[in-house]
């Protein structure tokens, strides 16, 4: 990638890395870290020139909200409201493959999820 001043690096966080959450203490800082290493990386690229533009070296982070995995359904959660409702994989997936196409650098899923991190202040 850095011979050809090209490419794209994801990394898939999870909102839970923007805030802290009831029985999270093993996953959210797991998440936190994901967003330091994509943050860290992006600047060591930048010192290095690789980041002329920024369609050449992108960093992305997906932040998706819980999406109907068989982890989550095996440790019994629920949606916390119609309002609120889990992503199917399928449609987290193709959310993401848009975003790296779209090259977002970050990508909230579902939207209105990038309303989190501003709440948090």
């Amino acid at each position: 990638m850095t011979e050809r001043n090209s490419g794209h690096i994801v990394a898939v966080s999870s909102i839970a890395g923007f805030s802290g959450e009831t029985f999270g203490l093993a996953y959210c800082p797991t998440k936190f870290a994901v967003r330091a290493i994509m943050e860290c990386l992006q600047m060591e690229m930048r010192d290095r020139g690789l980041e002329v533009r920024v369609a050449f070296i992108c960093k992305f982070q997906l932040c998706p909200y819980f999406a109907r995995t068989p982890m989550v359904l095996k440790m019994g959660m629920r949606p916390t409201s119609t309002w609120f409702p889990f992503m199917s994989i399928d449609s987290c997936s193709r959310r993401m493959v848009d975003a790296i196409l779209k090259e977002k650098c970050v990508s909230f899923m579902p939207n209105y999820v990038t309303l989190v991190p501003m709440i948090k202040g």
